[in-house]
């Protein structure tokens, strides 16, 4: 559908924001340290793990779903969206497997 629907609609270098994405910049401008709307994790996993096929997973989805690849910029001093066509996302992958529990511990609240 989204093929379908992709025929319909003009791409253009940037859009307008939506009142929360503007209520979200508007904080940002405020606070430019702020984390308040990022949610930081990591993740624990008990099976063994191929890292590259995890950082090809996130790859794929930030292909395949534009609002991540979304940033802001501003035009006439009001903020508008614009869409990457690709991003490089940063991704690091640490094996604490063999780690005392100190320094597991450590590596787990960083």
């Amino acid at each position: 559908m989204y093929r379908y629907l992709n025929k319909y609609f003009k791409k253009k270098d940037f859009y307008p924001v939506s009142s929360f994405q503007k209520r979200i910049w508007l904080f940002q401008q405020m606070e430019p340290i702020s984390t308040a709307y990022n949610m930081p994790r990591h993740i624990e996993l008990k099976h063994p793990v191929v890292p590259t096929l995890i950082k090809r997973t996130l790859t794929q989805l930030m292909k395949r779903h534009e609002s991540f690849r979304t940033g802001f910029l501003l035009v006439n001093d009001e903020p508008f969206q614009y869409v990457e066509k690709e991003v490089e996302i940063p991704f690091y992958s640490l094996d604490i497997s063999e780690m005392d529990e100190r320094s597991k511990q450590q590596e787990l609240e960083y």
